[in-house]
């Protein structure tokens, strides 16, 4: 594994003010990369909102 982290101090994360875990909730890496054996790391950062088609079909056409 390569990245860089510029909290890491060691092995203590200045930004969590713990341990360094790579992928935790409030961490750097956190829903940007796949963690093969934590399945509880992979659930996406933020959930993505549907939008309904007659709010778009409203919108187009319009300046």
């Amino acid at each position: 594994m390569s990245w860089e982290c510029h909290y890491l101090d060691e092995t203590h994360c200045n930004k969590r003010n713990k341990e360094c875990n790579p992928g935790d909730r409030g961490c750097v890496l956190e829903g940007r990369f796949f963690f093969p054996f934590d399945e509880e790391k992979n659930k996406p950062k933020r959930t993505v909102k549907a939008v309904k088609k007659s709010d778009t079909e409203a919108t187009e056409g319009h300046p």
